[in-house]
């Protein structure tokens, strides 16, 4: 059953799945990390100054808030892994010379 369950971590679409199936797949892998580590709960709690139970909730439900999810990235050497989320994909020059525009423009409103 676990080596199941791995593979479904390790598999599984987001663009098809719920936000509740995605969240419970990192806090998997999260669990998977921590325990590389050899560490407990509580010792990634100590190594982010966090409460054991938010250690826990993440892994057991995928629940948790963004600082909480960056702190626990860092920890664990995972930061990288975070480097393209959000970030704009441009595909084209198009696309490129409006988002240049877009940027532009916000900076001439804080100017003025």
């Amino acid at each position: 059953m676990e080596q199941f369950t791995i593979n479904i971590a390790n598999k599984l679409d987001f663009k098809l799945s719920t936000p509740e199936e995605i969240g419970h797949v990192l806090g998997y892998r999260l669990k998977q990390q921590r325990i590389s580590k050899r560490w407990t709960q509580q010792e990634l709690a100590d190594r982010t100054g966090l409460d054991v139970g938010t250690v826990k909730n993440l892994e057991n439900k995928g629940q948790c808030a963004l600082l909480t999810l960056i702190r626990i990235a860092m920890a664990l050497d995972c930061i990288s892994d975070l480097t393209n989320l959000f970030q704009l994909k441009i595909s084209s020059i198009a696309e490129m010379e409006k988002a240049e525009n877009l940027r532009k423009s916000k900076i001439k409103k804080r100017v003025r």
